[in-house]
């Protein structure tokens, strides 16, 4: 699992908790119907995402987007909407729309007439197939399910002893077509055919069985010819995303927010520039296993293709897909010659070539993060040089090479490297950006320059931002808050105070002059923020001093607005987010980014520790502290978490004592609350969690585990890590493995090495693997050296996962594990010739540790297979060019 992934898991896991506590104070049947639903939805929309969106802001978004937990409980709840109920200060981080999709989903069914609306066929298996779970009968009948033929809501249920399986179809030719498909199976046979209603398909819905619910998928038959069609061939860019193609009106949008999916490029032969294949009526996505319709209309002199979209709501909860609206690009220069030509870009050795580079980058920036070495440095000032010097780089390289610069101390270097990308890649929305790379490589260019004391520098960047703007949402919040950059330089840098004035003047006058009707739910803390926060800094150029603001009158549902606002104003993002806004907070040349620096810090260290983290209490106070716009609200949020946090530990004998004695619920309740909140008090009562029969109270312990490893007033013993490394549950492994990710409060040491290792002879996993890995590559040589008695015995084990581990943990050890070289030498030559290789691969990376045993694995040179030779005669190569060549000599002269 990658870093990305980790982070949006505990992001996911932490919002989960918070629909579920809400929903437990319903009483109403389908709340673990709302709960699946919600858990469904985050993995369809984090799947959605592209790698290089998979970041913490996109994360964010995601939950923004889902609403606060408490609306789920409102659905079910009539009265909750007449009693609003306070929510908790570290809740209204997730201000943003309710969840849309669950209430349509959910309520509107509810409004439609009760008339026939469908069909459900029933049928069960027959001849020797004997199918004992409902995957398996779902199989079977999507083997040749009638292409074109949209079915949804299969369930199944048990007649005499027979799996029977009901699926519904909307239209009379879909019913007829499954019928004849099913008379013509040599597995299934039909039972029945009846029209439903509405209600007699939510029933249908509700009846079905949950282990489909849960772990079921749908899969659709994708194994169709190629039949061409010259239509479909070209650019289409998506202009909207309706429930169905009649919703559509060209000229007025009806899905209000962002539009995932950009555009679609379909070549010929079946191709397309994305994860798709096609057929005529059909864009087949190999990797989900759904084929979706798709319909080409001219409308107004447009071409536009509806396109069914089959994410997770199809494929995972069995939603009826919505369809997203492409408009047909007619220019030359976008036709399909070119895209063509990008397609065949993409696979040449050189781009491939790019991305190892960028691959490169990105670790060695990590590792020179970790120990600040000037060797490690130097590594990074080469990638950089060879990723903007090769023929045509792309935006995404130039960013990243940038943003390397940037962190190395070099600002002008980074400038000049974003000033390439503009200049090169104007237009494009590299790495699923909203904007242009002319708008963000600008926005980049800006901070820099504030940060390093360059006016003239930044103030070109934002005057060019607000030239190109025009068209992208929130337009007017990006003029008004580079006004407010600008008013800044000319302040701080320039000393010209009217000047500063003047436009500051001009971002209030750009917030009045917005539509607000037209701004989405998502930025509507945002706006509002943004003036009172301008209306403060022109009230302080005027009469020289900071203006007092009455706490009393704060609003304390402005903290989550100031939350959007400095995620949104700052343009710090890339490889090393939180180093960057670090520096961000001790850079005196900029208190506008100081301060937002500060604020999501505090932001952070407060989700990803406990309420009452200290190092989120380090980061408010200082803000509380100075004269920023955001200092009352810093005063404030510390003495909400203060008090909130005075709770907990006036609550701490409770929940030990529901801990002990408590129900699974109660058990449950106490370690969520004793891992979030209480720190070091909860400590002593972590062990017991851990040994809790119920899963999800051992989770809540391993969550306790990933917080504080990130908090050093806590310390909680190594012993209780590895308990979590072999839990049962995935889950709570790969909690176990994230606490080792900020590992300052334990010393590796020979001993935990030792101790670590020798876990994995009974309790292998992947979490445990990567865990080792991470350990080894960050203890020292002893301590490293400590592992391998125990990994030399570990290459005999009898499971091969742990035996492939074992030789890529030494392969990365390189001569450090130089002691298993005789052990590696006797399992030579392996049944297995990729292994073979491999294992002659980990002896070569010994280097000069390898030299005395050249003469063994001489011995191979004369192999009957031609593969175990050359790979010995690489390995001799690698370990001592010289030597290899002194033995190759020796060895013509005997013969």
């Amino acid at each position: 699992m990658t870093s990305e992934s980790k982070t949006w898991e505990t992001l996911k896991a932490n919002y989960l908790r918070q629909v579920e506590k809400a929903l437990s104070s319903v009483n109403h049947p389908r709340t673990k119907d709302i709960f699946e639903d919600v858990t469904s939805h985050l993995d369809q929309r984090f799947d959605e995402l592209e790698p290089d969106q998979q970041t913490w802001e996109n994360f964010q978004a995601i939950i923004t987007e889902m609403g606060p937990a408490s609306d789920y409980a409102e659905l079910l709840e009539p009265a909750a909407g007449q009693q609003r109920r306070s929510v908790p200060l570290k809740y209204l981080l997730w201000i943003g729309l309710a969840a849309v999709v669950i209430i349509a989903a959910i309520l509107l069914p509810m409004a439609i007439p009760n008339k026939k609306v469908g069909y459900i066929a029933t049928f069960e298996p027959v001849g020797s197939f004997e199918p004992q779970t409902a995957r398996e009968l779902l199989d079977a009948f999507n083997e040749n399910h009638p292409p074109g033929v949209r079915t949804h809501h299969f369930r199944t249920g048990i007649h005499g002893y027979k799996l029977q399986g009901h699926i519904c179809v909307d239209t009379k030719a879909g019913k007829q077509a499954i019928v004849n498909m099913i008379d013509k199976s040599d597995k299934l046979v039909l039972v029945g055919v009846r029209s439903v209603t509405q209600k007699d398909l939510e029933r249908h819905y509700a009846l079905g069985q949950p282990s489909l619910r849960k772990k079921g998928r749908i899969v659709d038959k994708i194994d169709y010819p190629f039949v061409n069609d010259p239509e479909i061939v070209g650019r289409w860019k998506s202009v909207d995303f309706v429930k169905t193609v009649e919703d559509f009106k060209p000229g007025t949008k009806h899905w209000r927010g962002d539009l995932y999916l950009k555009e679609m490029i379909i070549f010929e032969n079946g191709r397309t520039k994305g994860p798709w294949n096609w057929t005529k009526e059909l864009i087949i996505h190999p990797g989900d296993k759904t084929a979706a319709k798709y319909h080409i209309k001219e409308i107004d002199g447009s071409t536009y293709m509806f396109f069914e979209w089959k994410s997770g709501d199809y494929t995972i909860r069995h939603m009826k897909p919505n369809y997203y609206v492409l408009k047909k690009i007619k220019d030359e220069d976008s036709g399909p010659a070119e895209t063509e030509a990008e397609l065949e870009r993409l696979n040449r050795p050189e781009v491939r070539h790019e991305r190892k580079l960028i691959r490169e980058l990105q670790g060695a920036l990590e590792e020179w993060v970790k120990n600040n070495s000037q060797a490690v440095a130097e590594k990074c000032d080469l990638l950089i040089e060879q990723i903007i010097t090769q023929p045509k780089p792309s935006a995404r390289a130039y960013f990243t090479a940038a943003t390397a610069a940037n962190l190395l101390g070099n600002p002008k270097k980074a400038i000049f490297i974003l000033r390439k990308a503009i200049a090169e890649h104007p237009d494009e929305h590299a790495g699923g950006l909203a904007v242009p790379v002319k708008v963000t490589g600008s926005y980049r260019i800006g901070t820099i320059a504030r940060h390093s004391g360059n006016a003239k520098e930044a103030t070109k960047a934002y005057e060019n931002i607000m030239k190109n703007i025009q068209g992208v949402e929130a337009e007017e919040f990006y003029r008004a808050i580079c006004c407010m950059y600008l008013a800044e330089i000319a302040s701080e840098i320039l000393k010209d105070k009217q000047l500063a004035a003047k436009q500051i003047q001009e971002a209030i006058a750009t917030i009045d002059a917005t539509d607000m009707d037209k701004i989405s739910s998502d930025w509507a803390e945002v706006y509002p923020m943004l003036k009172d926060w301008a209306l403060y800094e022109y009230a302080r150029l005027k009469d020289g001093k900071a203006p007092v603001l009455d706490p009393s009158k704060l609003d304390k549902a402005k903290v989550g607005g100031l939350y959007g606002l400095a995620m949104t104003a700052m343009s710090l993002n890339g490889l090393e987010h939180l180093l960057l806004l670090e520096r961000a907070a001790q850079n005196n040349k900029s208190p506008i980014d100081n301060a937002l620096a500060k604020l999501e810090m505090a932001f952070i260290h407060m989700h990803h520790s406990n309420i009452n983290s200290p190092e989120a209490e380090k980061y408010l106070l200082s803000l509380a502290e100075s004269d920023s716009y955001f200092a009352p609200y810093a005063n404030m949020i510390l003495q909400t978490v203060r008090e909130e946090a005075k709770k907990i530990r006036e609550k701490i004998p409770e929940l030990l004592n529901n801990l002990k004695y408590g129900d699974k619920e109660k058990r449950k309740w106490a370690a969520f609350k004793l891992a979030c909140e209480s720190g070091p008090d909860g400590v002593k009562a972590l062990h017991q969690a851990q040994q809790d029969p119920n899963k999800y109270v051992r989770y809540e312990a391993a969550c306790a585990l990933a917080r504080w490893s990130r908090d050093e007033s806590v310390k909680p013993e190594f012993n209780l890590i590895l308990e979590a490394l072999t839990d049962e549950d995935e889950q709570i492994r790969e909690k176990a493995r994230g606490a080792f990710s900020h590992q300052s409060w334990v010393e590796i040491g020979p001993d935990e090495i030792t101790a670590i290792v020798s876990l994995m002879n009974d309790h292998y996993s992947k979490e445990l693997f990567w865990t080792i890995r991470q350990l080894l590559s960050s203890a020292g040589p002893e301590a490293s050296k400590a592992a391998v008695p125990k990994l030399i015995k570990l290459l005999n084990h009898e499971d091969s996962d742990v035996r492939t581990a074992v030789l890529d943990i030494l392969r990365r050890m390189g001569p450090a594990a130089s002691d298993a070289i005789p052990s590696l030498i006797k399992l030579l030559p392996y049944e297995d010739e990729t292994r073979s290789d491999y294992i002659f691969a980990i002896i070569g990376g010994m280097g000069t540790a390898a030299e005395p045993f050249m003469l063994e694995i001489a011995k191979y040179l004369d192999h009957e297979d031609i593969n175990v030779r050359r790979a010995a005669t690489n390995t001799l190569k690698r370990i001592s060019p010289e030597k290899a060549e002194q033995i190759f000599k020796a060895r013509e002269k005997e013969k």
